[in-house]
């Protein structure tokens, strides 16, 4: 079972905290943010914040280690997310256009999934991109 981190505010941090847990203004999930930290100063374990402040122990965890790392800055702002990057349909349309002057790599010419597997977008995409630029997509003939 892995053990806690332990949170040390100082001073400064600690009115910080409190100021923002009372002001007005504060975001919600700002608010439960500095209750996480407050109560693991208390020397509350993961679970027993988890119960007070109503979110599961992994993100009382998360938000834990945060503070320990990063102090107030850790709480505040954002962190860097993990998975797939955003597409920007700029890219994909600027993408699109180049290839489509070009023969594909195996046959004659694109269809919508080969040119979406190439651009790395969805097929649905790429139809509107065909669309928007009134590029006509032709059914083979069987």
């Amino acid at each position: 079972m892995r053990i806690a981190k332990p949170v040390i505010l100082t001073e400064q941090d600690l009115n910080e905290l409190n100021a923002l847990m009372s002001c007005p203004d504060s975001n919600e999930q700002i608010k439960k943010r500095c209750a996480i930290v407050l109560a693991a100063a208390e020397g509350l374990e993961n679970n027993a914040i988890a119960q007070r402040v109503d979110r599961c122990r992994r993100t009382v965890g998360t938000w834990r280690n945060r503070y320990v790392q990063s102090g107030m800055a850790g709480l505040t702002s954002g962190a860097p997310r993990t998975g797939r990057r955003p597409i920007t349909r700029s890219r994909v349309e600027a993408e699109v256009l180049r290839l489509i002057n070009e023969p594909p790599p195996n046959g004659t010419r694109w269809t919508i999934r080969q040119m979406a597997s190439c651009v790395k977008a969805s097929k649905d995409t790429v139809q509107r991109i065909y669309a928007a630029h009134g590029l006509n997509q032709r059914k083979s003939s069987r």
